[in-house]
C-alpha cells in the first residue's frame, strides 16, 4: 500500500468540512456581536448550504483520492457562487461600491469555470494571470489533460478545447450546453 492508499479521505474530509462550518458559524457570532444582523444571516445560511453536503464519514464510508478530490471540487463550486451572491449582495444594499462589486463579481464569473455532467463529475477551470489553466487543481498539461478526459469522458471534449486554447494563448472557451 503506498501513503495515500493508507490515508482515511473520509476522516479528512470530515475535517475540512467542519471547520469550513465552524468558521461561517464564528463570523456569523463576530457578526452578531457587532449589530450586523444581514451579515449573520448571510453566514448562516451559507453554513447551511455546506451543511448540506453528504456527510459520507457517517456511513463508514472509505474514500479514495479522487472521491475526496471530487468532494473537495464541490465545496469550492459552492464557495465559488457564495462569494459571487455575496458581492452581487454587496453591490444592491451599498450603491457607492456597486460598481466595485460589480466588477469583483464579473472577475470572478471570468477567472473561473465549473462544468457539471450528467454522471456527476464537476470540471473545475481556472486561468492564471500567466495565462496557464488550472482545470481540477492540476496544471493542464498533456499528461494531465489526458487523465481528465480519462476519467471524466463526458468532458473529454471540453478538455481538448481547454487545452487547445491554452496551446493559442485564448482564455475561456464559449462553450454551448452541450459541450
Amino acid at each position: 500500500m503506498t501513503g495515500e492508499e493508507e490515508l482515511n479521505w473520509a476522516s479528512i474530509l470530515r475535517f475540512d468540512q467542519e471547520r469550513g462550518l465552524a468558521s461561517h458559524r464564528h463570523d456569523a457570532e463576530a457578526a452578531g456581536r457587532r449589530g450586523a444582523a444581514s451579515e449573520r444571516t448571510r453566514y448562516l445560511k451559507e453554513a447551511a448550504q455546506l451543511e448540506m453536503l453528504p456527510r459520507l464519514w457517517e456511513f463508514g464510508v472509505r474514500l479514495t483520492v479522487e472521491e475526496y478530490q471530487e468532494a473537495v471540487r464541490v465545496r469550492s463550486w459552492i464557495t465559488h457562487e457564495q462569494t459571487i451572491a455575496r458581492h452581487e449582495e454587496m453591490a444592491r444594499s451599498r450603491p457607492s461600491s456597486a460598481h466595485w462589486d460589480r466588477e469583483q463579481i464579473r472577475e470572478l464569473r471570468s477567472g473561473t469555470r465549473h462544468f457539471w455532467s450528467p454522471d456527476g463529475h464537476l470540471l473545475y477551470v481556472a486561468v492564471r494571470d500567466d495565462g496557464r489553466f488550472v482545470a481540477n487543481h492540476g496544471f493542464l498539461t498533456p499528461e494531465w489533460a489526458e487523465r481528465l478526459r480519462r476519467d471524466m469522458p463526458r468532458h473529454a471534449k471540453l478538455v481538448t478545447l481547454y487545452e487547445r486554447n491554452q496551446a493559442a494563448g485564448r482564455g475561456h472557451p464559449r462553450v454551448c450546453r452541450e459541450s
